[in-house]
């Protein structure tokens, strides 16, 4: 389903009431205000949510192994960057700010910065649970891509080691 299913009567029976929502960076995907208005119904009074994200891990980034990367599917996929036939462009409004306005405008926002290492593999699994770097879009290109990536980040790293620094941000917001 999709965030606009909250909105289905049959739907809202089975699901209410929640005690805890978590969402995570598909948040991004979604009709915030519409879903933070649909989920002001299904959540318990006392109840609550929880949004996470992480900084995405090749487009916001600036490591040299990232540029790489971003040059490799920019090379094998169109640009601007797509995703589900629609060119992607950042939201309006940052999250807590939509989150503010919701009937959870009591927000706490807690954040996590760590390390974290990535293989060749990894970044190819990475880039294939994305939208706009899925095997449906590489379609017959995808074997000539994982070639062009696997010697790219080869000639960088040939230990096949890449690190990320990572920012972890948790929204936990409560009705007002």
């Amino acid at each position: 389903g999709n965030s606009a299913d909250l909105e289905r009567e049959p739907q809202r029976e089975e699901l209410a009431p929640l005690r805890l929502v978590t969402i995570g960076r598909a948040f991004h995907w979604m009709e915030r205000d519409a879903t933070l208005r649909a989920l002001d119904g299904l959540v318990e009074p006392g109840g609550s949510l929880v949004i996470t994200s992480d900084n995405e891990l090749i487009w916001n980034a600036t490591g040299a192994w990232q540029h790489a990367v971003q040059a490799v599917v920019q090379r094998w996929l169109e640009t601007p960057r797509r995703a589900r036939g629609a060119h992607l462009t950042p939201p309006a409004d940052l999250w807590d700010v939509v989150i503010a306005r919701s009937p959870f405008g009591r927000i706490e926002r807690y954040e996590l910065a760590y390390q974290r290492r990535w293989t060749t593999e990894q970044i190819l699994g990475y880039l294939y649970s994305t939208s706009y770097c899925s095997r449906q879009l590489l379609r017959e290109r995808q074997l000539a891509f994982e070639r062009d990536l696997r010697a790219t980040l080869a000639a960088l790293d040939p230990a096949d080691s890449f690190e990320d620094a990572v920012t972890l941000e948790a929204f936990f917001a409560w009705r007002a």
